[in-house]
């Protein structure tokens, strides 16, 4: 028999196998399951984190118990009241309860396919069969328990709308108003592309017009041409308000096909929304739509919002894209793979960013699997031998099946009468030929996502170097997604769907999104239990403290307010309240100030290492023309020596000021520290408590004590006490540093003039004309300076050897 001939060309299919045909359909049960997929690398669905946030919601249940279990905390005002209020706040702990996704993209960038393969539901979000934008208002996925649909409509209110109708109408009329023989011209001058935008803008208007007040429109045609502005805006208003219930909408729907149905009715723009047209009073006045559906990537609390590009003609579609993007915790830039490098949506929505000051940016590439296998081995030559080896085992399980059939059919011809012998071969051709054909089947996936990956990171890695210099750059994920991979083996067996769907990319991003919601959520957990517990415990232990010192005898608390906290008795042993209540904050922050301390003397150490290099570079030019200028008398030589001289000097009394600068800067840094740490009196702590001493030391009569400790206690648990403490430290490190800098400053521009003055004798006339004009004087001058030279050499030395 012969042999199959192979095809000459790369051909990889990413749909079902060959035989898939002759297989029953999957049951969904048999299908995967969205649940049993990897979750996200968040940590916040670990059990230990679950187990830990549910014992810290216990511990404040406690507290708050015994918070309670005096009558204290129902007085007005007391320690005990508000503590209790704490413990019962931080008992109720509720973790964010949803994160917003934001997709942004141009028509045709595969939102809406996104979109289904996210809510693993199909044909759910529909895009038109024109290819026009269906997104013309903010529709929101939200998750609802229930198998049901339901969308509620938010429409514009009447004031928002009269806006719309203000532009809208006046482009149109702007643009009728032209001369009809340019409304035509094709032409590439600058009046011609403003007759475009114009002329866009117009029939926006027009659509909008139309699909907002079809037969009114009919009816009362001057509304658009000639009837006064004014009145046809108020007019058209007129209609909008008779048109418009007076609440949102909310409608239910059992099936996904008839809740996508109503939903492309109510948000697209194009002609074949609905064949009746009855659809078209309904897009222009929507402002947001809210879909709730049983989705497992929403049943974590994320939401999914569908917005209108940024390039929207109409402004107030933009705009409400503009807002909505601020809102969300995540936005996703949709762009096409092929075009992704130069798309326009995702430079726009990056502009966004650098304006609105947005961080939280990713992009999506789509339509991944759309790949031009001829061109594979030429794209990508470095992987030729690859590609070209893979596609030969894909080659020749395509001829062993050709051949195997043929004999297959030999024996179809004459099953009846076949021997035993004969028999048992025919089972293992057809054996053979299921072999062939699933190992076909793995080398043409294997061949697929090769491809596939050299391409998704081919265009990763330009998108980054395309926007490598944008401050998210460095945070920017990039997610490569085919939805017709996913669609098209969404259905198959779990086993053989897995290795497609994981390809398809949508199963990683489903992962991400997920993850965006569990990330939250964990900082949350971590926020509540490592800082809003301990604070809350320590203004308890605090109201504990002042418990035992409430026991002290009256006179004894008196006379450690009158020694501002810091005393002993005979019967009370010494305490200081200052530093027991710093205690904590010292510990804490010791590591930290000695960081800070070696990162300053960098810092200074730096200062010295420019002062040089600027000095360094000056006395090369000088040396350098002293020694190698070859048209230079010889006092011009001598000049810039005694320049290079006089500027080594200069240059180690600018270090000199620095480093004493530097001590004086030392000496408050460490005065700094003992404000900041220590429990003194003129210490900040002491200063900021000084007040409240002096407060208790005036209480007097009936129940002094008991306000007396309320005022102590009081000051040391209120959280301005840190906010003050940490003012007064930020404040003082700033006068220090402006005075390190304002000496610094001094100092370099002191010798810096000096040099400058050196430089100016050198170059100016008068000084030379002084010179030539009394020769004597010089002499007496030039003497004395040498005189002068060698006597401070000798006392230098002398200073040296000391």
């Amino acid at each position: 028999s012969q042999r199959g001939t192979p095809t000459p060309s790369i051909h990889v299919t990413p749909s079902a196998p060959p035989n898939e045909s002759s297989q029953p359909r999957a049951r969904r049960t048999d299908s995967h399951q969205i649940e049993n997929e990897d979750p996200p690398k968040a940590l916040f669905h670990m059990p230990e984190v679950q187990e830990a946030l549910a014992n810290a919601r216990t511990l404040t249940s406690r507290m708050a118990n015994v918070l309670s279990s005096s009558n204290l905390h129902r007085e007005n005002g007391s320690s005990i009241e508000r503590l209790h209020q704490q413990a019962t706040r931080l008992s109720g702990f509720q973790l964010p309860s949803s994160r917003i996704v934001g997709l942004v993209g141009d028509s045709g960038g595969g939102k809406s396919s996104l979109i289904n393969s996210l809510l693993d539901k199909m044909e759910f979000a529909r895009a038109s069969s024109s290819g026009t934008a269906c997104t013309c208002a903010v529709t929101e996925y939200l998750f609802h328990d229930r198998d049901d649909f339901i969308i509620h409509v938010d429409y514009f209110p009447l004031d928002e709308l009269k806006k719309q109708f203000e532009e809208l109408l006046r482009a149109y009329r702007d643009y009728q108003s032209l001369p009809r023989n340019s409304r035509g011209r094709d032409e590439d001058d600058e009046d011609d592309i403003d007759r475009k935008g114009l002329q866009r803008q117009a029939d926006l208007a027009r659509e909008t017009f139309r699909a907002s007040f079809t037969e009114r429109l009919e009816q009362t045609p001057t509304v658009l041409s000639s009837m006064p502005f004014e009145h046809a805006v108020g007019t058209m208003v007129e209609w909008a308000s008779q048109l418009l219930p007076r609440q949102g909408g909310q409608e239910s729907f059992s099936t996904v096909e008839g809740c996508s149905s109503r939903l492309r009715e109510l948000t697209s723009e194009s002609d074949d929304s609905l064949p009746n047209g009855e659809s078209r009073t309904c897009w222009p006045f929507i402002q947001k739509l809210r879909v709730y559906l049983k989705a497992y990537i929403l049943s974590k609390g994320l939401i999914i919002a569908d917005l209108p590009g940024l390039r929207d003609l109409n402004s107030a579609r933009k705009a409400i894209t503009e807002r909505y993007v601020r809102q969300c915790h995540q936005i996703l830039v949709v762009a096409r793979m092929d075009r992704a490098i130069t798309d326009e949506s995702i430079k726009e929505i990056f502009e966004l960013a650098s304006r609105a000051n947005l961080s939280k940016i990713d992009v999506i590439c789509t339509r991944s699997e759309e790949i031009q296998m001829r061109e594979a081995r030429h794209d990508w030559p470095a992987e030729r031998a690859t590609i070209e080896e893979m596609q030969r085992e894909t080659d020749a399980d395509t001829e062993e099946i050709d051949s195997l059939r043929e004999e297959i059919e030999e024996y179809d011809q004459d099953l009846t009468n076949l021997t035993r012998e004969e028999e048992r071969q025919f089972m293992r051709l057809q054996q053979d030929c299921r072999r062939a054909e699933k190992s076909r089947e793995n080398h043409e996936f294997e061949l697929l996502r090769h491809i596939v990956k050299l391409r998704n990171d081919k265009v990763s890695d330009r998108l980054r170097e395309e926007y490598r210099n944008h401050p998210i750059a460095t945070t920017l994920k990039i997610f490569c997604v085919g939805n017709k991979i996913y669609r098209e083996n969404r259905e198959k067996p779990a086993m053989a769907a897995l290795p497609y769907l994981k390809l398809s990319g949508i199963l990683e991003l489903r992962r991400y999104c997920i993850g965006i919601v569990g990330e939250s959520r964990l900082r949350a957990t971590r926020e509540f239990i490592k800082g809003e517990i301990p604070a809350f415990l320590g203004s308890v232990e605090l109201w504990r403290r002042s418990l035992t010192t409430s026991q002290w005898y009256p006179s004894s608390y008196t006379a450690f307010c009158f020694k501002y906290g810091e005393h002993s008795t005979a019967g009370m042993r010494y305490h200081c309240w200052n530093e027991e209540a710093m205690e904590g904050m010292k510990g804490d922050m010791s590591a930290v100030w000695d960081s800070f301390a070696v990162d300053l003397e960098a810092h200074l150490e730096r200062i010295n290492g420019a002062v040089v290099q600027a000095f360094g570079n000056v006395l090369r030019v000088a040396l350098s023309t002293a020694a190698n200028e070859p048209g230079a008398a010889n006092n011009t030589r001598s000049a810039m020596r005694t320049l290079a001289t006089t500027l080594r000097h200069r240059k180690d009394l600018t270090l000199y000021g620095i480093e004493k600068a530097c001590e004086s800067f030392h000496s408050e840094l460490s005065s700094l520290h003992t404000d900041a740490f220590s429990s003194i009196r003129t210490a900040f702590i002491g200063k900021l408590m000084e007040n409240t001493y002096h407060a208790a030391n005036l209480e007097y009569g009936s129940g002094s004590d008991r306000r007396r400790k309320d005022l102590i206690t009081g000051k040391f648990s209120s959280p301005s006490l840190f906010n003050d403490h940490r003012r007064d430290c930020k404040e003082k490190f700033r006068d220090i540093a402006r005075g390190l800098q304002d000496k610094v400053n001094e100092i370099v521009n002191q010798q810096v003039g000096l040099v400058e003055a050196d430089l100016q004798m050198l170059r100016d006339e008068n000084v030379v004309l002084e010179s030539e004009r009394d020769p004597e004087f010089r002499r007496r001058v030039g003497a004395e300076v040498e005189r002068v030279k060698w006597e401070v050499d000798r006392i230098g030395r002398v200073v040296e050897d000391v």
